[in-house]
């Protein structure tokens, strides 16, 4: 994780790390992943987020399943964190 003090933005950067977990049968590794969130800040309050990412998930996974995860997925994981951090910020206050 990255801000810059000047601009106030935020990046995340991730990628993969073998071996950090030994391999199971319980789940599948996705054999490369690169990618990163940033978070600009912007007048009125407002955020700006870009998100990028490469991946191959390896095996037999079709492309269209690839692709329309690649767009389903950055939403859902904005809106989540959204509503995580209001709960969050509402358990705090009271």
């Amino acid at each position: 994780v990255t801000r810059n003090p000047d601009s106030g933005v935020v990046r995340l950067a991730f990628r993969t790390v073998e071996d950090r977990v030994p391999p199971s049968a319980d789940y599948v590794r996705i054999p490369y992943v690169d990618g990163f969130w940033e978070f600009t800040p912007l007048p009125s309050g407002q955020v700006g987020v870009v998100y990028e990412i490469l991946i191959n998930p390896g095996g037999n996974v079709p492309k269209l399943m690839v692709n329309f995860e690649a767009v389903d997925l950055p939403l859902q994981t904005v809106l989540k964190v959204i509503e995580q951090a209001a709960q969050h910020k509402a358990s705090r206050a009271g």
